[in-house]
């Protein structure tokens, strides 16, 4: 019903039915039906003519309803009317009205176009409705992927504009390109390159391109090839500078080693000479900083990207940085250890660091090598892992995260190797994969990518079907206009398109300068946060010398000893990381409240605008920054501040405790500079990374609304045009306009989340 009213007032009358409300009248018998009929057919043009008649107002007493003076008395028992007619129960249908208007057409009480206009809505009206598909959010990610794609098929049907083709291309290709990281993490000789190539069912890397992965490297799907990136001279300049990486051959540093780093497009063959220390004659590999991987397979076709590290006790501390910078960015983690010598402390470290300080939100451990050990031996490994994590923890005084830790972990067992050989096979047995536990390793991957519980994959969805539906919604305003447009005279279209002209001009002037005013004020405000950053790093320098200073002389008071250095080392790694993680997540919260001010500050300039036409896209914004600003920052080295830490320690006088408090807040305030720099340029930054892309999607709406008040304009300008001929083709007109305006209808209860 609230379809066949919306489509009348719009069409017939010009006007929105939500704003019409509902008469009181007494139900006619079935031989007094015509004169509902009579009332839907009268226009506001005809009103004035229909007062005057005595007769039409005793026709509105035979309903108890009171006499109307003006049109607008009337619409509510138009409504009334309108409602009725849906009825189920009613005996008054859609054959009997339009038998009633071809009736008062014939008698010329209605003229031609309002004849031409009531019989397009009720023939339409009459037709039976449609059944909804199943929506889109009922089925998997990838089920839904191909969903969305045929929805966008059948949409590009119904539009035939170049711009609206355009736009569900964009929203298509927003979702098509989508993609999923998977880092693969473990120490050197943990099996990382066998595993990466049982999954991707080819020998990629390994024994017959790359002996061993000394540097980064993204595999991505694409046609076979590679691109090189190289160290650049400030980067190359500090890795030197900690003796590691060092290359006597100068002339080949000035070669690769630049101002900004210089990438290189090399072929398959050549991998070895640049990634491979055994292959590399020159050492050239050690310029590397790392290598992005093209291959065509089954996994990267669906949007995964593999992240393959070098080992965790990599010497090259900043290539270690790196590589955590790209692997807190991954949407799903394998952590992989050799089953003969599982649970290193590094590996006890990294898994910790990754679920309570990275966020990783789930674990896969896999332990490779699994075919060399009985079952039983199996489980004592995975059972000594549990029980170093939990060692591990309690030094670090987190005990109560035990349960945290072991919750978002599974522990699988692999052998790539067989895994491998079986894929190399002409044809490949699945009872033969599924004994080397290749295939619960990709079951577990794509769950935690595509499941129900997959939050990127749930989100991009999300976004998708956002996209898709205020495209839907901007259609349907348009088609509702166009209805309204065809409830109109010629002189009421050129007063609309002079009075639209005057106040899109105005508004857009207003919008423009408003927005351009806001960014700049963000920006300021960014700077502004440095001094909070400043503050919050002095307090933590002083935490920090305060805690060791605390536990050097709690011990020598004890036991006359100084402390144990790897308490030393939980205590600097614990302190730092927990205080950066509180500051940043501060700082985060800090933008985010700008951001809402600014949402909510702009949602009111776009209604001013448009109201409820091209409202402003708040749940694009919100998904834009849907992601934790904090996360990330805990990729910096404590090497270098530890040592020193521990030198000033152990060779400090244990009687002159004053003298050591003094020169660990001046030795922490000097070591710690860098770090502080690092994480205030990456909050900077990324602030600023934020806050144009935010921006960057105010101008793109600010250019949309541009473009829909062009095209308004054109709209009223054609129907002006064509005013003298609509007549011709209006029944053709509003059939169609209310056949793609059902059509979309039962779309967007497909996109409804």
């Amino acid at each position: 019903m609230i379809e066949v009213s919306k489509n009348y007032f719009l069409l017939y009358h010009g006007r929105n039915s939500q704003d019409i409300t509902f008469a009181k009248f007494r139900e006619l018998n079935q031989d007094e039906y015509s004169i509902y009929s009579l009332v839907l057919s009268i226009s506001k043009n005809y009103i004035a003519k229909m007062i005057d008649m005595e007769s039409f107002q005793d026709l509105l007493g035979k309903m108890d309803h009171p006499p109307v003076a003006s049109i607008l008395e009337l619409y509510p028992l138009q409504n009334s009317i309108l409602a009725l007619l849906a009825s189920e129960n009613s005996s008054y249908d859609y054959r009997r009205i339009l038998e009633d208007i071809e009736y008062l057409h014939n008698e010329e009480i209605v003229n031609l176009v309002n004849y031409q206009k009531l019989l397009s809505l009720f023939h339409k009206a009459k037709e039976p409705h449609k059944t909804l598909e199943t929506k889109i959010e009922e089925n998997s990610f990838l089920e839904s992927k191909e969903l969305f794609q045929e929805t966008i098929k059948e949409l590009s049907e119904l539009f035939l504009s170049d711009n609206d083709k355009e736009s569900l291309k964009k929203i298509e290709d927003y979702l098509l390109f989508q993609r999923f990281s998977v880092g693969i993490t473990g120490v050197m000789n943990a099996g990382k390159s066998t595993l990466i190539n049982a999954l991707l069912g080819k020998e990629i890397l390994g024994n017959s391109m790359v002996p061993e992965t000394a540097n980064l490297t993204i595999i991505k799907e694409g046609q076979a090839s590679a691109n090189v990136t190289y160290w650049n001279t400030k980067e190359w300049e500090e890795i030197i500078a900690t003796k590691a990486n060092r290359i006597e051959n100068d002339s080949l540093v000035e070669r690769y080693i630049r101002k900004e780093s210089y990438r290189q497009s090399i072929s398959i063959e050549q991998m070895r000479e640049f990634t491979s220390a055994t292959a590399s004659t020159d050492a050239h590999y050690k310029l590397v900083k790392s290598v992005k991987l093209y291959q065509k397979s089954p996994l990267l076709s669906e949007g995964v990207e593999i992240v393959d590290t070098p080992g965790l006790d990599d010497p090259v501390t900043l290539r270690e940085e790196i590589s955590k910078e790209y692997l807190s960015e991954c949407d799903a983690m394998i952590h992989l250890m050799n089953v003969n010598q599982s649970a290193t402390q590094k590996d006890v470290e990294f898994i910790i660091d990754a679920l309570l300080y990275q966020k990783i939100s789930h674990l896969l451990v896999v332990i490779s090598h699994a075919d060399t050990v009985s079952k039983t031996e199996m489980q004592e490994v995975i059972a000594y892992t549990k029980s170093s994590l939990s060692t591990q923890l309690e030094a670090l005084g987190k005990s109560s995260h035990l349960s945290f830790v072991l919750q978002n972990i599974h522990f699988l067992p692999v052998s790539a190797k067989d895994a491998l050989e079986y894929r190399l096979q002409e044809e490949v047995k699945k009872e033969q994969l599924e004994t080397t536990g290749i295939l619960e390793i990709e079951q577990h991957l794509h769950e935690l990518l595509y499941g129900k519980e997959a939050l990127k994959a749930k989100l991009i969805l999300h976004k998708s079907k956002e996209k898709l539906r205020y495209f839907i919604e901007e259609q349907q305003v348009k088609d509702s206009y166009q209805l309204t447009l065809l409830s109109k005279n010629r002189d009421e279209l050129e007063e609309s398109l002079a009075t639209h002209r005057k106040k899109s001009q105005h508004a857009m002037k207003e919008l423009q300068n408003d927005i351009k005013h806001l960014h700049q004020t963000t920006c300021d405000y960014v700077e502004r946060l440095e001094i909070f950053l400043d503050e919050e790093f002095v307090d933590l320098r002083v935490l920090l010398a305060q805690r060791l200073f605390s536990d050097v002389q709690y011990t020598y008071q004890k036991s006359k000893n100084k402390p144990d250095e790897n308490r030393t080392k939980i205590i600097i790694e614990t302190t730092l990381k927990d205080g950066i993680l509180e500051i940043t997540r501060d700082y985060g919260h800090k933008l985010n409240k700008r951001y809402e001010k600014l949402i909510e500050s702009c949602q009111k300039r776009f209604e001013i605008l448009k109201n409820s036409h091209l409202n402003f896209f708040k749940a694009e914004f919100e998904a834009q920054f849907s992601e934790p600003f904090h996360k990330g920052f805990l990729t910096f080295s404590t090497q270098a501040l530890t040592q020193s830490i521990l030198q000033l320690i152990s060779q400090n006088n244990p009687k002159e405790f004053a003298v050591l408090h003094i020169n660990l807040n001046e030795m922490i305030a000097e070591k710690m500079d860098s770090i502080v720099e690092q994480i205030k340029d990456k909050a900077h930054d990324k602030s600023l990374q934020r806050i144009e892309a935010f921006f960057q999607l105010f101008y793109t709406h600010i250019e949309h609304i541009e473009t829909e008040e062009k095209n308004e304009e054109k709209m009223l300008e054609e129907n002006i045009e064509q005013f003298e001929h609509r007549e011709d083709h209006l029944q053709e007109s509003i059939s169609s306009l209310l056949s793609r305006k059902e059509q979309l209808s039962l779309i967007l209860q497909r996109l409804e989340v």
